[in-house]
């Protein structure tokens, strides 16, 4: 942007200005974080009204995603978001790790939490619950697929649609009934306890000691290609108000969320972050979001 201002400057025979960024770096060092993450919050509030039309009986879907984010190598970002092991010092870079739920419907970014490389994004994601609405549905990959997770989404009001994972699928013999063409009502146990869990135990107590799910098989075909498929899991249990074709449809947009990042990405240049310390990184993200 400075050299594109130099240059005109230079065409019109005008002063051409520095290309110090001095003056720049210290006036945003005066932005007060709590006042740019209020600024976001009523952004993402306002795109969030904006009329669409439903993708699943007029309900709002929010999609969720992750995604790794590198900076410049300073001693305090290595010390909030160090490299990765692997890695000789010296030779890596800071790494930050950001699951953000996004609108599937408009795209709009509703809230996101920023963790380092020992973050698993299911401890980031439930720093977002609050985000979601009573009737709302949460669309995840199989990173999601956690019973603690659409226990507590449900007591919420809000259903699950996820990819199975950790788990064998339920056959047909051991579901509860046949709702249709590779579509079951199945139930889950609730898991036992133990310490590499990642909530506490008093948590895993209030749990409900079984969730009745429904179990749909996804076939996906593209011409030339080997057919492949996945199971998902939701607590959308009404077979005729919520036909399996239209939640495979549903699922199958999720791939939508990694266009959402990587516009931002891209266009913002989020990619690779550029302060060198992390209170200057949490407001550049919060500039670029």
């Amino acid at each position: 942007m400075i050299r594109k201002l130099q240059s005109y400057a230079s065409v019109k025979g005008i002063k051409v200005p520095s290309s110090s960024t001095a003056s720049y770096c210290t006036a945003r060092k005066k932005l007060d974080e709590q006042m740019l993450f209020e600024i976001f919050e009523h952004t993402a509030d306002r795109l969030d009204k904006i009329p669409v039309a439903g993708l699943l009986n007029n309900r709002r879907v929010i999609v969720v995603e992750g995604t790794g984010v590198s900076m410049p190598d300073t001693p305090e970002n290595q010390e909030v978001w160090p490299q990765l092991a692997s890695q000789k010092p010296g030779c890596g870079f800071p790494t930050a790790r950001i699951c953000a739920c996004f609108s599937l419907e408009s795209g709009a970014l509703l809230s996101y939490a920023i963790g380092n490389k020992k973050n698993h994004e299911l401890p980031l994601f439930r720093k977002q619950w609050k985000m979601f609405r009573q009737g709302d549905i949460f669309l995840g990959d199989k990173g999601f697929c956690s019973y603690f997770d659409i226990a507590n989404l449900e007591k919420q009001g809000v259903d699950s649609v996820v990819t199975l994972a950790g788990r064998t699928p339920v056959s047909s013999a051991g579901s509860l009934k046949k709702l249709g063409n590779n579509d079951l009502l199945i139930k889950w146990e609730r898991p036992v306890y133990n310490t590499i869990l990642s909530y506490s135990k008093d948590a895993w107590e209030e749990l409900p000691k079984e969730l009745v799910l429904r179990q749909i098989k996804v076939t996906v075909t593209h011409p030339g290609f080997r057919t492949q498929g996945c199971h998902i899991v939701t607590t959308l249990l009404d077979a005729k108000q919520y036909p399996a074709e239209q939640i495979a449809d549903l699922y199958l947009k999720r791939g939508d969320v990694e266009l959402f990042f990587r516009d931002i990405k891209t266009t913002m240049g989020l990619d690779i972050l550029r302060c060198r310390t992390p209170e200057m990184i949490r407001k550049e993200i919060l500039m670029v979001s």
